[in-house]
């Protein structure tokens, strides 16, 4: 079997097996994202601590992320490190499901957010390889994990309804087993030999991030994420407040990341025409519309229009930022670049802005996004920064390559 794994597929069937571990992550991010802080309320941990366990993994992923990042890259085997985190994850999530007290589920949580959240810039390097060796459209592959994510939303949020809250957990360890299977089955790296992939060092990242235009580019696209804070810790418990029915919290999130995969599924030519800074800047500014009407807590008719707004607040600006690395870093980098930025986005920015979201939270229930609208606006003026002194300067001298 490692044999047959080991051999270089096609590109139908390295498509596929991107797709399928894509899905597989999606399937438990669909279920934790909009329900874990629901299991949280359930074990009765406050708004101020629901706030707390869903930061402080991002945080300490600050340090964890990139190592795992920079392992592959030594390594360079993406599968082999992602069959590791897959099975710590799965391990942890199994452990969670007996924890109780804050302390406890904060411990176990972040060893399994850790895990999980490790493998989604470990399959942004594997699908990249695809796209620089095999000439696949990134957003066709990506796009499964956007329709898994629906269907755990959609799925997950009719269990949860009809079953209760303590279905949260063996919901997570389900798609942390199918995780795990689907990793294994990932396409292997054959970009360089073992013996130059173990001298490289922290200083080659190092090289690699010394672009100005792309550490702006990098954290502003973590900003404009970081706004959804408020949407990913407490929309499905204002929806409570609000006194809509559990059924139909899977389809407002399925109805945004429907967007998502139309989106994913048709922007590689409006990429290739603007370029990856004007989509992450459209990004931002779909950002701004959506967190400022949202404060005003908006009928559900209106919830259901402002959702489609995902595919731009989420989607453009992940293409964007995804694709804006990939012009500037080395296939021998990769890993590390995906895993440094996941850092930056998802760690440090959207665990500052967790914290912050359950303060303001419980302050101010939905007009707290008026918060978030505010960091869509930082966003939207670095993307600006980048592109008038930095990126396009480094274009014209020839940067659009791998770094030095």
């Amino acid at each position: 079997l490692e044999c047959t794994l080991s051999l270089d597929p096609s590109p139908t069937s390295f498509a596929w097996r991107i797709a399928l571990f894509y899905s597989a992550i999606f399937l438990v991010l669909g279920v934790s994202l909009p329900y874990f802080p629901l299991w949280l309320q359930w074990q009765g941990l406050t708004p101020t601590e629901i706030g707390l366990v869903t930061s402080v993994p991002l945080f300490v992923r600050i340090a964890a992320t990139p190592m795992i990042g920079f392992a592959a890259d030594r390594a360079q085997s993406v599968r082999r490190v992602v069959v590791i985190a897959a099975a710590f994850g799965l391990l942890s999530a199994c452990i969670l499901m007996f924890s109780s007290g804050v302390w406890l589920i904060l411990v176990f949580f972040t060893l399994f957010q850790i895990s999980s959240l490790a493998l989604m810039p470990l399959a942004e390097v594997a699908a990249m390889q695809g796209v620089r060796e095999k000439g696949l459209d990134y957003g066709r592959m990506r796009l499964w994990g956007s329709i898994a994510f629906i269907v755990a939303n959609i799925g997950g949020g009719w269990v949860i309804a009809t079953y209760g809250n303590a279905t949260i957990l063996p919901i997570l360890i389900g798609g942390s087993i199918l995780s795990l299977a689907a990793g294994w089955y990932l396409p292997e790296r054959h970009e360089r030999s073992r013996k130059a992939a173990n001298k490289m060092n922290w200083r080659d990242i190092q090289a690699a991030l010394k672009h100005r235009g792309l550490l702006i580019i990098m954290l502003a696209g973590g900003v404009i994420q970081a706004s959804h804070a408020v949407y990913y810790a407490f929309s499905a418990i204002h929806w409570q407040v609000q006194g809509i029915d559990g059924r139909w919290f899977g389809i407002l999130w399925g109805v945004g990341v429907v967007a998502e995969v139309i989106l994913f599924a048709y922007a590689g030519r409006a990429l290739a025409r603007i370029g990856a800074v004007a989509m992450i800047a459209i990004g931002g500014l779909g950002a701004l519309i959506r967190w400022a009407l949202m404060a005003v807590d908006p009928s559900f008719a209106v919830l259901l229009i402002l959702q489609l707004l995902h595919g731009l607040t989420f989607g453009a600006t992940h293409l964007g930022t995804v694709h804006a690395i990939q012009e500037r870093v080395g296939a021998d980098r990769a890993a590390s670049a995906q895993a440094l930025h996941s850092a930056l986005s998802s760690g440090v920015l959207m665990g500052l802005t967790m914290i912050l979201a359950g303060r303001l939270y419980g302050s101010y229930a939905g007009a707290s996004y008026i918060a978030m609208a505010g960091l869509s606006v930082i966003g939207l003026v670095l993307v600006a920064w980048a592109a008038r002194n930095g990126w396009r300067a480094e274009t014209r001298r020839g940067g659009s390559g791998s770094a030095p």
